[in-house]
């Protein structure tokens, strides 16, 4: 992999560390295993150095000899000719100072193999993207993916069982860290609050308040002092601000929207103002029209580096562009399956919660008791895999009680299931847990149901 011949500069390569870990791997073979978690062959830059790197590696894996004689006789004529032939392989041994420097060595054949990858790797980017070939979104996932692609040898750490076991011992029964908490207690107590690291689905049909569950969430994180990003592709910035300033004064969300307002109406919107203020400004709203989750993730990480992020909420999964724009060749399926996907991957890499909402299938009008389940998730059954959380919304009286919200907790990784009774107040943008809770479920084999870990 050679640099951009623009840069008029060669290519990062340190020739004397390479024939080093070459010849301490023929001195001692043993080290071998310890070198092969520092590099790969292409790090090695001479297409002869990496072709003996990979006989050695080779011959040590199957138990063979290793030695320059028994290298020099398996190598091929051009690779041993272009080594300098037996003395060249007698050379790197010669190099070899002590033995135990080669872990050393290997890091240096490996940064430089970093460097000429990354000059590499900028040069084809500028060319994507004075090619114009891509759209925008697809421009910066490939550029993402050119970047990703520049240390294959990333070196992961293990932990044994063992390890850490005394501590988890002596956690056992000791109050658990909670997650940021929601606004709703039950729900706390199913889940412990949303937790870094998780993928939380919110399904339902449309009108059925997704948003505002979402909505509801941010602002009861960030009342607690958590940055919040609110990614949608459902609502603008005004009309989330809008819909939350309802739920701050308690002020008709039509009146706030009229122009015909009392003096009443303004001295609780202004109270309402005074109070998201002490809040609002640790929530950030991305309402641009042709989100991806590529882009969400870029603007959630420039937010956790400028001050920090403690959840994520993705309004909704299902109006999210897909990557490489709408005229993929993927199905529909294919195109969410992988959107879920690096949502989760997206909470594990920033360490914060995600709170992804998304549409529920038709098919469950059709049935008798109209209740969701996680085969309902629309477009694919990816979701319900990735997720940590699966949280169903129900709403089983729409016609007698239309603000009574079953939120029916159908999965949950590291605890129980069960389900929580809501009270929907729409005009004033809030989800609230009622006074006198509505009898729950009630159906037979539930209590056994909640103790079951899903």
């Amino acid at each position: 992999m050679t640099v951009p011949a623009a840069l008029d500069r060669p290519a990062p390569y340190d020739p004397d560390a390479e024939k080093a870990i070459l010849g301490a791997a023929m001195i001692d073979p043993r080290v071998i295993d310890e070198l092969t978690g520092i590099i790969t062959p292409d790090d090695l830059y001479q297409p002869a150095h990496e072709q003996t790197w990979r006989v050695l590696v080779a011959r040590h894996e199957t138990g063979q000899v290793i030695d320059p004689i028994t290298v020099a006789d398996v190598l091929p004529a051009d690779t041993l000719a272009a080594l300098g032939g037996s003395t060249g392989l007698a050379d790197c041994v010669s190099a070899v100072t002590v033995v135990a420097n080669a872990p050393a060595w290997a890091e240096i054949v490996h940064e430089k193999a970093v460097r000429r990858r990354t000059a590499d790797a900028a040069t084809r980017i500028q060319q994507m993207a004075l090619q114009g070939s891509l759209g925008p979104s697809e421009l910066v996932d490939e550029a993402q993916r050119t970047l990703d692609r520049i240390d294959p040898a990333v070196r992961h750490t293990t932990a044994t069982a063992a390890d850490g076991l005394e501590a988890l011992v002596d956690a056992i029964g000791a109050p658990q860290a909670a997650g940021i908490p929601t606004p709703w207690a039950k729900l706390n107590d199913l889940i412990g609050g949303l937790r870094p690291g998780r993928l939380y689905i919110v399904g339902g049909r449309p009108a059925e308040g997704k948003s505002l569950i979402g909505q509801n969430l941010a602002e009861h994180a960030a009342r607690h002092g958590e940055r919040v990003l609110l990614s949608t592709v459902e609502m603008t910035a005004d009309e989330i601000r809008t819909r939350m300033l309802a739920h701050a004064s308690g002020v008709n969300l039509a009146t706030i929207s009229g122009t015909h307002q009392s003096e009443t109406d303004w001295r609780q919107i202004n109270t309402g103002v005074a109070r998201m203020l002490t809040y609002a400004d640790r929530i950030h709203i991305d309402d641009s029209p042709a989100q991806t989750v590529t882009t969400i993730k870029a603007t959630a990480r420039d937010l956790q580096r400028r001050g920090g992020l403690g959840l994520l909420v993705v309004d909704y999964l299902q109006l999210l562009t897909p990557l490489g724009g709408r005229a993929s060749s993927r199905s529909r399926e294919q195109e969410v399956a992988e959107m879920s996907r690096i949502l989760k991957l997206t909470a594990k890499d920033l360490a914060v919660p995600v709170v992804a909402l998304s549409q529920l299938n038709r098919a469950l009008v059709s049935r008798s008791d109209k209740k969701p389940t996680m085969s309902d998730l629309r477009e694919s059954g990816a979701i319900e895999q990735d997720a940590d959380v699966v949280m169903l919304m129900h709403h089983p009286d729409p016609r007698d009680d239309p603000s009574r919200l079953d939120l029916l907790v159908e999965k949950n990784r590291a605890g129980r299931r069960g389900a929580l009774t809501l009270l929907q107040r729409g005009w004033v943008a809030a989800i609230d847990t009622p006074a006198n809770p509505w009898e729950t479920r009630g159906e037979a084999g539930d209590d056994e149901q909640e103790g079951q870990p899903s």
